[in-house]
């Protein structure tokens, strides 16, 4: 058998395990989203400014839709697999800057053993399911299935790559985003930040397959947590530096990467229906 038949099923076990997750980032997506000011008294370690905790809060949120759409898709891992590439490099550097940062986290209060065993286990558990599932490898487009246009396929790698580089050289030297970063950060949500946006690095891959089916997921999960942020931005406005150029670069990424994922959902699913 072929990676990623447009057929081949999601294993039992990775739906199960997909659903077990959605309750740690519904919770972390909650007290960040909404309590971003609270992170002190609710969090597992005190995130300032606020518009950090509103990131990690719509990343999140993001992974909730992404996940609940795992657990419901019974019958086609093709639909799903992308998503498990970017989580997986999300999942070990924020592990790796958990272990980094050990001595700034709230080691007493309940959500850091959550926190603690999330990073301990995910950076190991969503590459083997992927592996477990049968990877990815692109195909032919096969109806009812529709191909994604090369522009919006060349747009999202290019992004996608961007967002990859600039998380890594940032996780590797957090004190390049201390010092440019759109608003403040220390050296541990330098590297947080950076893992949210090397989470990105999977539309690298997206650029490769044609296929509308294997990117419709991800991309519905990606835009609730791109629309989720630009409102946080405007939230926390007073947190951002407007005097960087770094600030109108990332906001310039971030809102073509919300126009990108809008028009293609829209565009691809008229065409679907067509």
């Amino acid at each position: 058998m072929r990676w990623c038949d447009p057929v081949q099923p999601v294993k039992p076990l990775t739906r199960i395990v997909a659903l077990a997750l959605v309750p740690f980032l519904v919770i972390g997506s909650t007290l960040l989203y909404v309590w971003p000011g609270d992170t002190e008294r609710l969090f597992a370690w005190t995130v300032k400014p606020e518009l950090t905790p509103l990131l990690m809060g719509a990343g999140y949120a993001s992974g909730v839709v992404f996940f609940l759409l795992v657990a419901r898709s019974k019958r086609r891992w093709l639909e799903v697999s992308f998503g498990f590439v970017g989580i997986t490099v999300f999942a070990t550097m924020m592990g790796i800057a958990t272990i980094l940062h050990w001595e700034k986290f709230n080691h007493d209060h309940i959500t850091f053993f959550g926190w603690t065993a999330l990073y301990a286990i995910t950076p190991f558990l969503v590459p083997a399911l992927w592996f477990y599932n049968g990877g990815w490898r692109p195909g032919p487009v096969e109806p009812p299935d529709v191909e994604v246009p090369l522009p919006g396929r060349v747009a999202l790698g290019i992004i996608g790559s961007a967002m990859f580089v600039v998380g890594l050289v940032i996780f590797v030297k957090p004190s390049l985003a201390v010092e440019h970063w759109p608003w403040d950060v220390t050296p541990l949500t330098a590297r947080v930040v950076a893992s949210f946006t090397a989470l990105n690095v999977g539309w690298a891959a997206a650029a490769l397959d044609k296929r509308w089916t294997a990117l419709r997921i991800p991309c519905i999960s990606q835009l609730t947590g791109v629309t989720l942020l630009l409102l946080g931005i405007v939230r926390a406005w007073d947190d951002v530096h407007t005097d960087r150029t770094s600030t109108w670069i990332y906001l310039g990424a971030e809102l073509a990467l919300f126009v990108l994922l809008a028009s293609l959902i829209v565009t691809m699913t008229r065409r679907r229906n067509t």
